[in-house]
């Protein structure tokens, strides 16, 4: 019987970005072979010291969208989100929260048990192998606010927070004697 074991690390990174109004900020976030990604956070906020909370001046629109097209095996992960653009900022700093969010888990399989050669047990894991490596792409633009033209531009554009967590994981394989493991 082959049993398989994770190894997990937790990585977060925040990065402030100040994009300039009716402009695109290109953030890529490369995972090199060999490792593999369970899961990966992509969240933006962003709020500002001039706006008027609850009047007729808001944030600019921010719009974050997150490119996988790069990455390998993508179509694994199972995605949870907020809409791609929000005018929901955190204009009287009281919402210290990501007002738009990606949020990608990975379904890994149930890793003890597996009963078969050792060619068959690593075949079985080839398909999680390699699993988010490659090159997340995330595009976060900045559009002027306006109601009835522009009435304010109070800043010449946003101040976004980026947090990017991702969890990577590596798979031991055991054998698994009625005595003893054997690596």
């Amino acid at each position: 019987i082959w049993e398989f074991t994770f190894e997990q690390k937790n990585t977060t990174d925040v990065q402030t970005y100040f994009i300039n109004d009716d402009t695109t900020e290109v953030v890529t976030l490369n995972i090199p072979m060999p490792n593999n990604v369970s899961k990966i956070y992509i969240g933006a906020y962003w709020g500002e010291e001039d706006e008027q909370p609850g009047g007729i001046v808001g944030c600019d629109m921010v719009t974050v969208e997150v490119y996988d097209t790069g990455v390998s095996k993508s179509q694994l992960y199972s995605l949870s989100s907020t809409d791609a653009s929000s005018q929901d900022c955190d204009a009287d700093k009281t919402e210290p929260w990501d007002k738009i969010w990606y949020d990608y888990s990975l379904d890994i399989p149930n890793a003890s048990g597996f009963e078969g050669t050792e060619e068959e047990a690593r075949a079985s894991w080839e398909l999680y192998n390699g699993t988010g490596t490659g090159e997340w792409r995330i595009e976060i633009r900045v559009d002027t606010y306006a109601v009835w033209g522009t009435i304010c531009d109070c800043e010449d554009g946003e101040e976004v927070a980026l947090t990017i967590s991702y969890v990577e994981y590596q798979v031991k394989m055991s054998l698994i004697t009625q005595e003893e493991s054997v690596s």
